[in-house]
């Protein structure tokens, strides 16, 4: 959404990236620090969480000088763009080795394709541009078939439970104002550096979710700790959340004109354009 309105490269899109990436870490973090199903406790669950982490450096430092090697780099180079598509293969191998290896330590899948998500993006600093395409290309597989394809596939909505009781139903706008406060509120930091608006519009872009919340709520019910009534509310709070939360803050940003600092930088440089005094 941040792309597509023009803001993932300016101050605001990069705190909003920011924020969004440190909450969906602590959220996978303490999923898989206190759901884990192979830890006995939770230090042992910490000790594999350090093990996988440590691995994981590795595998990026072994990455990278893979990279910088003139041989290998004029190989990938030549195969990127070809049927190979070597580089959108490697990405893969990546995501899917990493799954499997947090599989194996006993955290829950999406640690491990979280950490394949960061350790490319720290790779992918083209400088050269010899791979342009890349990005492009990942962005196409993932947001056109991956992300559609898991999340209708994992809301597998019970809705004849949500609506017996009654309870699980009134806890939808509970769960609607927890992702406001949990992961909205904290773009109130954002305030002396974009402004008011655009806080605001912060934080409604940063409280928008709905994927984590069908993995967890998928997770729940299946180690039976979490009713399906309650899964059902919280991942009907989450569509509500993708829905109305990015409505608003994209309403904020075309009212409010440019975000704070862009603005600013804009009222300077035409300031600079007015002829001086003779």
């Amino acid at each position: 959404m941040l792309a597509d309105a023009g803001q993932s490269t300016t101050t605001l899109g990069q705190l909003i990236i920011a924020g969004s990436s440190i909450a969906d870490f602590g959220a996978i973090i303490l999923l898989s620090l206190f759901f884990s199903r192979d830890s006995s406790s939770v230090w042992s669950t910490l000790l594999l969480i350090g093990g996988f982490v440590v691995l994981v450096v590795a595998i990026g430092l072994t990455l990278a000088e893979v990279e910088h090697s003139r041989r290998l780099g004029s190989a990938l180079a030549r195969l990127q763009d070809s049927s190979a598509q070597i580089r959108v293969r490697g990405a893969f191998l990546l995501l899917i080795g990493l799954v499997v290896v947090a599989q194996v330590f006993g955290l829950e899948v999406i640690l491990g394709a979280f950490f394949a998500g960061a350790v490319l993006r720290l790779l992918d600093r083209d400088e050269m541009m010899t791979h342009a395409d890349f990005h492009t290309k990942l962005q196409a597989v993932g947001f056109g078939i991956f992300i559609p394809f898991f999340i209708t596939s994992g809301m597998q909505l019970d809705v004849g439970a949500l609506l017996s009781g009654g309870t699980a139903l009134a806890l939808v706008p509970v769960f609607l104002l927890a992702l406001l406060l949990a992961r909205g509120l904290p773009a109130a930091l954002y305030r002396p550096m974009v402004g008011d608006r655009c806080s605001l519009a912060a934080g409604l872009l940063q409280a928008t979710s709905l994927p984590f919340i069908v993995a967890a709520t998928g997770i729940g019910l299946e180690l039976e700790i979490l009713n399906p009534a309650i899964g059902a509310a919280m991942v009907v709070a989450g569509l509500l959340s993708v829905v109305l939360f990015p409505l608003g803050a994209l309403t904020l940003l075309r009212g409010g004109g440019k975000p704070g600092g862009v603005a600013q930088r804009d009222s300077l440089d035409d300031a600079s354009d007015e002829p001086g005094p003779i």
